[in-house]
Formats: structure tokens, C-alpha cells, sequence
């Protein structure tokens, strides 16, 4: 199932395992594909619009992903 590849993903970027492509940058992550979420609203509104008609029911997850030697604290 797609969406268990997706999280897989999620957790290679989060875990620093990312390409240099992405350090740094906001993401969308939908049925195993990454998407770089552009920088300007029209920009980012009209990307999330067109993946969310392409692919109805299944909701896009933003990431941010952070740079390499970046720590995130995880709180459970």
C-alpha cells in the first residue's frame, strides 16, 4: 500500500537520509512520490491543489526537512 511507502519516506528524511536536494526545504509527500513545495503561496496553493484533484482522497503530508547535523526532539 502506498501510504506505508509514503511513511517510509517521511522517515528517511526526517532521520537525515535525505537527498541534498531537499536539506532544508519543505516537502510534499503522496503515494511515493516527494514534491518541493515552491517557496511563494500561489505557488505552493496550486501544487497542493493539483495533487490533492490527481489523487482524490488521499491527503498530502507537508514535511519539513531539516538540514543535515540538524536535531529534532521527539516527545512522546
Amino acid at each position: 500500500m502506498k501510504v506505508d511507502q509514503d511513511q517510509k519516506i517521511i522517515s528517511l528524511l526526517l532521520a537525515g537520509k535525505a537527498p541534498k536536494k531537499y536539506e532544508g526545504k519543505e516537502v510534499v509527500v503522496q503515494k511515493g512520490e516527494i514534491y518541493i513545495l515552491p517557496s511563494n503561496d500561489k505557488g505552493a496553493s496550486n501544487l497542493l491543489n493539483s495533487l490533492i484533484k490527481k489523487h482524490s482522497g488521499i491527503v498530502p503530508t507537508l514535511v519539513s526537512v531539516p538540514k543535515h547535523g540538524t536535531y529534532i526532539l521527539i516527545h512522546k
